[in-house]
């Protein structure tokens, strides 16, 4: 799976809130859960 805004990066995780793959610039960890960083 690759990351839903950097199509060329592999994803490290899905968004718990919107359910897309993420990189690790675009993830933060939020309550032991991954997030977008920008919905935090």
């Amino acid at each position: 799976m690759r990351c839903y805004y950097h199509h060329d990066v592999d994803a490290v995780g899905i968004c718990k809130a919107c359910s897309k793959g993420i990189c690790p610039e675009c993830s933060a960890d939020v309550d032991n859960a991954r997030m977008q960083s920008n919905l935090r």
